[in-house]
């Protein structure tokens, strides 16, 4: 045993008597022996030296020294998700990634549904509000058609969710004082240089390959006319293309102040979406397992050994191609055949929950509820809410919107024409007059604003700051203050000021504590403009004045009271709150004694014809004593259009000195009627 650990021989095979022996003396003649028999085999076994100790507490450190296994030690992974193999596969370079995110919006039912929500809702009811000019009002108006203002605010809520980057570049029109045209800027050759100490970012457009062909073609010639030459000579030279900032607006989504550009809403789905792309991959593979599973033809008899010839089995192959494309066919054949199909079945991945887990996600990626989007389950009070907290959501973007087009487009607008008026009482160095105030007037109003503080005894740094200024007030030299007139965007029922909750808390503060809610603050829940509703309101009372003019004027008094008395008909006739002529009728036209609410008659006014007593010596309101005549009827209307310029001229003064339309105008109801 000793030399087989030495490394000898052993005997494989039979070996006298057909025992198998183990050599362990006579070795070179037993060696001999074996070799030159053809029946016998050697195996050769390699030396191992013996282990003297029968103890095992350290067999893994000897096999390690004798060198008969490798055992090696790892340091534990550490996990970082940035760098997995799912987070690498997301491109970084913003030409892809805008693919990308195109890509998801036409192809991805619940994203590209999301989007159009995003895009149209908080546009839905967007319109151009009036402003207190009709002049600036008409300018801001043509502007708005020029630029078709509500087409270009709506492409670029689209590309603020989908992209992340609105690049809107402005064409003035020095002639008409008023920008001709807004084009949203393709992001994909946009390029953004800024850092957090800048206040405007250097913003340059890359040619693309359109533009090239086009400058390099000069063809079409209508296109190449239409390019300045700066820009023919930039594409030429194959550099980028800088643009005015003055002309260059930028609209971000979820911008950091220290980034450059803006991410889309589409990026933090980017890895869900992948993952749901490969199990798609892996259903379109289970799905065409199932619908074209694998066909076994087996054609022979294992029992009795009987395997067809290639002829047989050619011809096989083209009957079973026949049967294929014929789903009458039928095959004729002996017992030798056997046909089997393997399909997928009972080997499915079970996807259905990763599937409605991907579903929700998506849902809270894209900041939309399901409820909004498939209209399915839930209450009308659930529906309600929801609709509210969209609406909040979008009060951002609007913000954002208001920021862009009031400060960039239309105050710039305001500012080149001069729509502006002068709120402070000093409005310059080169100003003498007493028009807009005095220093010593913007002085007072200084020290009216800051005469809450204890003579700055807890803040002196504000003391010397406050002298500076009141001694800029004093000598002139603060410039002038102004506040621009343009209309603003009126954002209708996506408001936030349309919350239902909200009006109606307006409305009880307005009852309860009527000095806290002016007339503004309703007109603006109301978006009514307030000058334009007195202007309205106005040309009602003309319109009726007209109209009770006419009235008297073709004798139709005594059939309008002919008719008060058979009941009210609407309008400005009978009734309480109709049009009372009263008896006008030759020998009783009485004008003072209907009811609050009447047509022609002043709070308490008393009938023509005397302190309290009726025309004719006929009662208030008492049928003619006295037959018609051409006479009276001329005296009537001549009285009568003499009463209603009165009573037009005493409403219009009272409403300019105390504009009571928006909360009560019963005075005015009762004299003109309603």
């Amino acid at each position: 045993m000793g030399h087989l650990l030495q490394g000898n021989i052993i005997v494989g095979n039979n070996y006298q008597g057909g025992a198998k022996q183990l050599i362990t003396s006579n070795l070179d003649s037993e060696f001999k022996a074996v070799q030159s028999s053809p029946t016998q085999t050697l195996v050769r076994v390699e030396p191992i030296n013996p282990v003297s100790s029968v103890s095992f507490t350290k067999v893994g450190d000897r096999i390690i020294k004798r060198g008969q296994l490798d055992v090696t030690r790892n340091a534990p992974l550490f996990n970082d998700p940035r760098y997995t193999s799912s987070t690498l596969a997301i491109p970084t370079d913003d030409r892809t990634l805008h693919g990308l995110y195109r890509f998801f919006a036409d192809t991805d039912p619940i994203i590209g549904a999301a989007l159009r929500i995003h895009t149209e809702l908080p546009v839905a009811n967007l319109q151009l509000g009036e402003c207190e000019d009709s002049g600036v009002q008409a300018h801001f108006e043509e502007m708005a058609e020029r630029i078709n203002l509500i087409r270009t605010i709506t492409d670029g809520v689209k590309e603020y969710w989908t992209i992340g980057n609105d690049y809107f570049f402005g064409a003035w029109n020095e002639k008409d004082y008023m920008f001709d045209q807004f084009t949203l800027l393709n992001p994909d050759y946009v390029k953004v240089e800024s850092t957090w100490v800048n206040q405007k970012p250097l913003v340059k457009l890359i040619p693309d390959e359109s533009l090239k062909k086009i400058v390099q073609s000069r063809s079409p010639d209508f296109l190449y006319k239409q390019l300045s030459p700066e820009i023919i000579r930039y594409v030429l030279y194959n550099n980028e293309i800088p643009l005015h900032p003055n002309n260059v607006f930028i609209l971000s989504h979820d911008k950091a102040p220290y980034e450059v550009k803006g991410k889309s809403i589409i990026k933090r789905l980017l890895k869900i979406l992948m993952y749901e792309d490969r199990l798609q991959q892996a259903q379109f593979a289970i799905a065409t397992r199932h619908i074209v599973p694998l066909t076994v033809v087996k054609v022979g008899d294992p029992n009795t050994g009987w395997i067809p010839e290639a002829s047989e089995l050619e011809s096989l192959r083209d009957m079973f191609a026949a049967w294929e494309l014929d789903p009458n066919f039928s095959i004729f054949y002996h017992y030798g055949i056997n046909v089997e199909f393997y399909g997928s079945t009972g080997k499915i991945l079970p996807v259905g929950p990763e599937f409605d887990r991907v579903y929700k996600l998506k849902f809270i990626g894209m900041g939309i509820h399901e409820q909004l989007m498939t209209g399915a389950g839930g209450s009308y009070a659930q529906a309600y809410a929801n609709l509210e907290i969209q609406r909040q959501r979008y009060l951002n973007l609007q913000l954002k919107v208001e920021q862009m087009v009031h400060v960039g487009w239309f105050k710039t607008v305001a500012e080149m024409c001069g729509f502006y008026r002068i709120s402070q009482p000093v409005v310059g160095n080169y100003y003498r007059g007493k028009k807009y105030g005095s220093a010593r007037d913007a002085g007072k109003d200084l020290l009216k604003q800051y005469s809450g503080i204890r003579d700055y005894q807890d803040n002196e740094d504000f003391r010397e700051f406050f002298l500076k200024k009141a001694t800029e007030l004093k000598n002139q030299e603060l410039t002038q203050r102004r506040e621009y007139i343009y209309p603003k965007l009126d954002w209708g029922a996506m408001s936030a000021t349309n919350d239902e909750n909200y009006k109606n808390w307006i409305k009880w503060l307005k009852k309860e504590v009527p000095w806290m809610v002016d007339e503004g603050t309703l007109a603006r829940i109301a978006r009514l403009d307030m000058n334009s509703q007195e202007k309205a309101y106005f040309r009602d009372i003309e319109r009726r004045k007209v109209r009770e003019s006419e009235i008297i004027k073709k004798g139709l008094a005594p059939w309008a009271q002919e008719k008060k008395q058979q009941g009210p008909i609407g309008g400005d006739f009978g009734g309480e709150q109709g049009m009372d002529i009263g008896a006008l009728t030759p020998g009783a036209p009485d004008m003072g004694s209907a009811p609050a609410g009447g047509g022609l008659n002043a709070p308490e006014a008393a009938p023509i014809g005397g302190a309290g007593e009726p025309t004719g010596g006929a009662a208030a309101g008492a049928p003619p004593s006295a037959p018609t005549t051409a006479a009276n009827v001329t005296s009537l209307e001549k009285l009568g259009k003499e009463m209603l310029s009165e009573v037009a001229v005493e409403v219009g003064n009272t409403m300019l000195q105390n504009r009571p339309f928006f909360i009560e105008h019963a005075a005015i109801d009762q004299a003109v009627g309603k």
